[in-house]
C-alpha cells in the first residue's frame, strides 16, 4: 500500500528543489500520520533549499511544539516575523508565541 507520503516522497525524486512537494510531505507526516520526526525533515530539507521561508519555519515550529520542544519552536516562530512580519504566517507565529508564553 503507497502512503501519501510515498506517493509525495517519489514525485520529489524527480525535482529535488520542489518546495511545495516537500511542504506536502511535511503536512501529511504531520497531519495525516502523526509522524513528526519525518514532518520534521521535510520543513528542514525545504529550508536547506530556501532558508528565507517563512512558511516553513512556522510549520517546522509547530512540529517542534508538538514534541515538547517549546525553546526550538519559538525561535522558528521569531524567525518568521523577522523574515515576513506583515504575513499571515507571522500573525499566527505571534499568536502561538503569545500561546506558549502565556502572554
Amino acid at each position: 500500500v503507497q502512503t501519501p507520503s510515498r506517493f509525495f516522497e517519489r514525485y520529489l525524486g524527480a525535482d529535488p528543489l520542489a518546495l511545495p512537494v516537500l511542504l506536502r510531505i511535511g503536512k501529511i507526516n504531520e497531519e495525516m500520520l502523526g509522524d513528526m520526526g519525518a514532518a520534521r525533515t521535510a520543513y528542514q530539507r525545504a529550508l536547506e533549499i530556501d532558508p528565507n521561508n517563512a512558511s516553513q519555519h512556522y510549520y517546522l515550529g509547530n512540529s517542534f511544539l508538538k514534541k515538547g520542544d517549546v525553546a526550538s519552536a519559538l525561535v522558528e516562530w521569531h524567525k518568521v516575523i523577522e523574515l515576513r512580519p506583515d504575513s499571515k504566517y507571522a500573525r499566527k507565529a505571534l499568536q502561538r508565541i503569545q500561546k506558549v508564553q502565556g502572554a
